[in-house]
């Protein structure tokens, strides 16, 4: 029990919450949880300069690999979200 408390407790609480939202969303089939998660790391990479996908690509490096990974997140997210949230809608985008 004290191995979890100081896994808690070492500035990775915010990690750990992550990870149970995301546990708790695939199991109650929320996919727009996963959306806002991708959307997340899209920004996250945008302002960092740093992508991963399998690798980590940098933007001075690659800024060609690295701008279709960030925009694929964004489309990803996009799409997750309004799918989930508004199947409708999305339907009539999407077929």
């Amino acid at each position: 029990m004290r191995y979890y408390l100081d896994l808690v407790t070492r500035s990775k609480l915010l990690t750990v919450l992550a990870l149970a939202a995301l546990l708790v969303a695939t199991w109650a089939d929320w996919q727009w949880v996963w959306g806002v998660f991708f959307l997340y790391w899209a920004w996250g990479g945008i302002t960092t300069g740093q992508a991963f996908m399998v690798q980590t690509i940098d933007r001075s490096e690659s800024p060609v690999l690295f701008w279709m990974i960030s925009i694929t997140w964004l489309v990803l997210s996009a799409m997750i979200i309004v799918y989930d949230l508004f199947p409708e809608t999305a339907r009539l985008w999407i077929g």
